[in-house]
């Protein structure tokens, strides 16, 4: 009895004293805390930021001296939302804060700048290993510097074409190349560099091989109709904007050099820094790049059917020469960048990025190869035209042909100077204004050495493979014939064209002498020249307005370019001083309205000039010739268009993993100037 009595006792204690601990347990608390710091990329505190909370309760709060804030909100999931004039808005995502807890973070601002497309929409900060994903209305890639110095070589087509969306395409047979995003042409990718349009020439591209590596610090692409960055209203597939490298807090140095089997070969260096308040960035590179031709030797031919397709099966012709197929690249480059920064959100830039290139398409850097091809003493179908003496062993011969014009030199040259005032406007806005001008020679081609290179032999009258020149209704062209009514000499029959063109003759080496090699007559190449200089400028005006998770950019930009292209002399003018204009005024924003929605717009208002001269044309639309000149007259062009293109977009992301984007909007490629300006180009005839 006295047991039960005991265990009783002992039942009835355990329950009082569980009972007496959950009445002394506190209560889940109701109040948390979400702690920090807001810094620069340097370190610098960042003072008079707004620090926004919005989740189960709405706070705020500003920092202080030191870039501390601290918010008392309830527990739950919150996003984190960090406004300062002069920087662009940062946020963190799915917060998560527990009742009597701080939450510790520490966010960086980026500097508001017009060089990145960073500057429209917002920044994503990680944390705590977060998966930040694109949430942006267009498809978004960026490419770090360090994938073009890994790469170690001179050439950045072989990392953008990694890209999604990039394709990179050789223009016609040449070594050319051009960036295309979004699979549409190549002139409806607009092309950045730091943020400046770069100028499209006469033919509305810009040429990829020629500019260095070295100054690329980044690339950023977007594509698509989502693409909502100050020039999406003409950039129909999308905008491809090269980044050269940045300012840094500290001091950093690298030299790069490096070699291959090829002898190719690239050493640059790069240094970066500040000075109490002024940073810099100064850089100075050159390349080379020879290919697997490098030190091989092959023939340049002149097939039977040339101009009705090459590689055919049976093919035959004759041999201009033989020699080397090595056709190097060479390519310098220039960075030098300057920035005081007066405040933390108020700064000046100063820039200068100058490229310059060089190769000599020889061979396989520019020459098409024409395959399999039995040599022949003289052309079936142009009797006059025969194999160079010095290669006669040739003949009867099947060897590899290559087609190409031997003696000439590809030039490329691109200046680009730059300004940048920012600065914050009370409200915590921003204040962004850039001026710019640069002038870019896309391609020159210097062909005044081809003059020095056989284009075939002719045979002398009375050898048994000579045939007299003939006019296409099959009567001989006289000795004397020549433009103008000049007197010619009888060697004119010797190659079947005229002599003294633009200085230089088909009969005549560079020295003017012309010469007979085993009983035929030396037939020298016309020299092929041009040249195109695209000068360009413009300013742009940015105000941006944050407010709340949102922000709005209201740009008003003027760019515009003077072309001036020829070939072989300026009498052949393709496209004359001529310029065109753009000036937009854009609102673009993204709107975050709904918790994990977000809402991209883009409105832009466009007017479109051009200035130039164009032929003029009779009533069956043929231009009038002048009959002093022999070239057609010229009358001014004027043409102007207006437009509005908007861009809208929606993102949806109900998890920190998970996104859905919808986007549309309008675009449009105006013409470049070698469509609307200027008359077609004479060109004389230039054998191969």
């Amino acid at each position: 009895m006295k047991q039960f009595v005991r265990r009783g006792m002992t039942a009835v204690a355990l329950v009082c004293m569980l009972a007496a601990r959950a009445i002394a347990s506190p209560p889940i608390a109701s109040t948390a805390t979400i702690t920090g710091a807001v810094k620069t990329a340097s370190g610098a505190p960042v003072s008079g930021a707004k620090v926004a909370a919005t989740g189960p309760v709405e706070a705020s709060a500003t920092t202080d001296a030191s870039g501390a804030f601290s918010l008392a909100v309830a527990p739950g999931i919150y996003r984190i939302t960090v406004d300062k004039g002069g920087f662009l808005t940062a946020s963190l995502r799915d917060v998560t804060v527990l009742g009597g807890e701080s939450q510790p973070l520490a966010i960086t601002l980026a500097q508001a700048d017009l060089s990145s497309l960073r500057t429209i929409g917002s920044v994503s900060v990680g944390r705590n290993g977060t998966s930040t994903i694109n949430t942006g209305a267009a498809t978004t890639t960026f490419i770090s510097g360090e994938s073009f110095t890994q790469l170690a070589n001179p050439q950045i087509n072989d990392v953008l074409q990694r890209a999604a969306d990039v394709t990179i395409q050789h223009m016609g047979s040449q070594a050319d190349t051009t960036v295309i995003i979004g699979g549409a042409q190549p002139y409806e990718t607009q092309v950045l560099i730091d943020g400046h349009p770069l100028a499209l020439g006469q033919y509305g591209v810009w040429t990829s091989q020629f500019f260095p590596s070295f100054l690329v610090g980044g690339a950023e692409i977007q594509s698509g109709p989502g693409n909502t960055t100050p020039f999406a209203n003409i950039a129909v597939g999308g905008t491809l904007n090269l980044l050269t490298p940045g300012f840094t807090p500290n001091t950093t140095a690298e030299v790069t050099t490096g070699f291959d089997s090829y002898n190719s070969q690239n050493t640059n260096f790069l240094t970066t820094g500040s000075i109490d308040k002024l940073g810099y960035v100064v850089g100075i590179g050159q390349a080379s790049t020879n290919g697997y031709f490098q030190g091989k030797s092959g023939c340049v031919v002149s097939p039977d059917n040339y101009g009705a397709g090459d590689n055919q099966p049976g093919n035959t012709g004759i041999v201009q020469y033989c020699g080397s197929l090595a056709g190097p690249l060479f390519v310098d480059g220039d960075i030098l960048k300057l920035r005081y920064a007066f405040t933390p959100s108020t700064s000046l830039e100063l820039g200068f990025v100058g490229a310059w290139a060089q190769f000599d398409p020889q061979g396989a850097a520019w020459g098409n190869s024409v395959g399999a091809i039995t040599i022949e003493g003289c052309q079936t179908a142009v009797a006059f035209a025969c194999t160079n003496p010095a290669n006669a062993n040739l003949i009867g011969k099947t060897i590899q042909g290559y087609v190409e014009y031997p003696g000439s030199s590809v030039y490329n040259n691109q200046d680009l100077f730059d300004g940048q005032f920012r600065t914050a406007l009370p409200g915590n806005n921003t204040l962004l204004v850039r001026p710019y001008i640069g002038s870019i020679q896309p391609e020159i081609i210097d062909g005044s050495e081809e003059g020095a290179y056989p284009a075939f032999f002719g045979p002398l009258p009375g050898t048994a493979n000579y045939t007299a020149p003939t006019y296409a209704n099959g009567k001989v062209i006289p000795p004397s014939f020549q433009p103008g009514g000049t007197v010619g000499t009888p060697l004119e029959q010797y190659c079947g064209v005229s002599s003294n063109v633009f200085g230089y003759s088909q009969l005549q080496d560079l020295n003017g002498k012309s010469s007979v090699v085993n009983g035929q007559q030396q037939c020298f190449q016309y020299p092929y020249s041009s040249y195109e200089q695209d000068k360009l400028y413009g300013t742009t005006f940015s105000f941006l307005h944050p407010f709340g998770d949102s922000l709005l950019n209201l740009t008003y930009d003027f760019h515009g370019q003077s072309d001036f292209a020829y070939f072989n002399g300026p009498a052949n003018v393709s496209v004359p001083l001529s310029s065109n204009r753009y000036s937009t005024i854009s609102l673009t924003g993204y709107l975050h309205l709904i918790r994990n929605v977000g809402f991209n717009v883009g409105l832009y208002d466009t007017r479109w000039t051009v200035a130039g001269v164009k032929p003029k044309l009779d009533a069956t639309g043929d231009p009038v010739i002048d009959p002093a000149t022999t070239e057609p007259f010229l009358t001014g062009l004027g043409r102007g268009v207006s437009r509005f293109d908007p861009h809208f977009a929606v993102t949806f992301r109900p998890t920190s993993d998970v996104s859905y984007r919808a986007s549309a909007g309008s675009s449009a490629t105006f013409p470049y100037l070698g469509q609307v300006s200027g008359n077609a180009a004479f060109q004389p005839y230039a054998s191969s």
